[in-house]
């Protein structure tokens, strides 16, 4: 089939990129594995909010402004808050969230915004952007392992249904929870517990 060489180099990046989603998909599905079970070793440690969403957005906001996503921050928790956090995780959780902004956008651009503050004794985050949202019937099965809504199964590369899960699985390790709905866009809302002071 491939008479010439930029047929086969056609045909190379093909099975090239579908390897990389196999790949992807195997390593996703072994880190759900282990945190649906309980196995995942956490490194939590005890982290200033401010510090860490200002290294956050320092970290990715470049590389999510040449995908077309604008990010925001607005943190209204006072300076010296903290919370117990595997940054690591937390970080996976945040660009998890992000790429699906970035992937589900129907608009060349996205605006995608953070938003912090204190209720009580738990940080609340609210991950939102102004992408078109999801259809209200899904928005209680979006957390579930391969749930994906109709018109999203279609365009079977946009994800494997994995993401959210495995996001949820993370912030209940945390001792938090996350749920989501739409208000002009999706909000994910997560929340944290605050590290309580010593002594």
């Amino acid at each position: 089939m491939a008479t010439t060489n930029e047929k086969r180099n056609e045909y190379y990046t093909v099975i090239y990129q579908k390897a990389c989603e196999v790949d992807a998909l195997v390593d996703k599905l072994f880190l759900f594995s282990k945190l649906d079970t309980n196995k995942y070793p956490f490194h939590f440690s005890s982290v200033c909010l401010s510090d860490y969403l200002a290294s956050f957005v320092g970290t990715f906001e470049s590389e999510y402004k040449k995908r077309g996503l604008t990010l925001s921050v607005a943190n209204t928790c006072p300076d010296d808050v903290r919370v117990n956090l595997d940054i690591e995780e937390m970080n996976r959780v945040l660009t998890n969230l992000l790429d699906n902004s970035s992937k589900y956008k129907t608009c060349p651009t996205v605006r995608c915004a953070v938003d912090c503050r204190i209720e009580g004794r738990w940080v609340c985050i609210d991950v939102s952007d102004d992408g078109p949202g999801v259809p209200e019937y899904a928005l209680e099965h979006l957390f579930q392992a391969f749930y994906r809504p109709e018109k999203s199964r279609k365009d079977t590369h946009k994800g494997s249904g994995l993401g959210l899960a495995i996001s949820r699985n993370i912030i209940n390790a945390h001792g938090g929870s996350i749920c989501a709905e739409n208000r002009n866009g999706l909000v994910v809302k997560i929340k944290l517990p605050i590290e309580e002071e010593a002594g």
